[in-house]
């Protein structure tokens, strides 16, 4: 369990969970404010060949370990994730909710798009996280980026040559807690502008351009046709974020080798 630069009084309950607790639960602190930075902390501190993630507003269902471990039999898989349902019916259903039914298989390299697998419900083997170093700490909540940590590591994943897959076995209720018009805008706009950033990675990925620069180019296209410009603003948006991002950082190694 990962205290992510928590400023309430999350530390004792945690604690009180933890002396509780008939399972052995490992808490460690990460001061740096994000997702993906709490997350890398995580599985650096986990023990085990699977590592499941999970978000602080998520309920897994009773048999979520077992299922997920049924489904982690097939040797060949690396990363996988499962549904999102709503733990409370007067929540908006389409804020981060993945209900299929059916399984989907995702062989090596293949397009990730962001919503099939979502962040509170996702799971990789160790190695593979080891592999591709992780998840990149400027995505995700926490940063400027918003979101698009969870697609971007289940993307290189499987541009690493790991099969993936969506099984509707593996289920967790997602306590959100949005109801109005106005907050599901809000974090559908921090959606957009992570898709953006997202994106705006895989092109400037030479293992992923090929596979990404004709959904991008569509994606495009089909926001002009239908004039659905406030979310290409968005995206736009992210994509200019990320820029900066790599920007700064680059700047910063230079500094430091100075």
């Amino acid at each position: 369990m990962v205290i992510n630069a928590s400023t309430d009084a999350t530390p004792e309950i945690v604690d009180r969970f933890r002396s509780a607790s008939l399972l052995k639960v490992i808490v460690v602190n990460q001061p740096v404010p994000g997702l993906c930075a709490a997350r890398n902390l995580g599985w650096r501190s986990s023990h085990g060949e699977i590592v499941a993630f999970v978000d602080d507003d998520c309920y897994p269902a009773a048999d979520f370990l077992s299922q997920l471990q049924a489904c982690f039999d097939k040797p060949n898989l690396g990363f996988a994730g499962g549904k999102m349902l709503l733990f409370d019916d007067a929540d908006l259903s389409f804020l981060s909710i993945q209900t299929k039914e059916n399984r989907i298989d995702l062989p090596p390299r293949s397009v990730i798009n962001a919503g099939l697998i979502h962040g509170g419900n996702m799971a990789f083997r160790r190695a593979v996280l080891k592999e591709i170093e992780g998840f990149d700490e400027w995505l995700g909540a926490g940063t400027p980026v918003k979101s698009g940590g969870d697609v971007d590591a289940l993307s290189r994943a499987s541009i690493a040559g790991y099969a993936g897959a969506y099984d509707p076995r593996v289920v967790v209720h997602h306590h959100h807690g949005r109801k109005t018009a106005e907050e599901g805008a809000s974090v559908m706009a921090g959606y957009d502008v992570g898709r953006g950033a997202f994106l705006t990675k895989c092109l400037l990925d030479h293992r992923r351009r090929s596979l990404y620069a004709l959904p991008v180019i569509r994606r495009i296209a089909g926001h002009l046709v239908k004039r659905r410009f406030g979310i290409l603003r968005s995206e736009l948006q992210g994509s200019f974020i990320y820029l900066q991002c790599i920007f700064r950082e680059k700047r910063a190694r230079k500094l430091t080798n100075v």
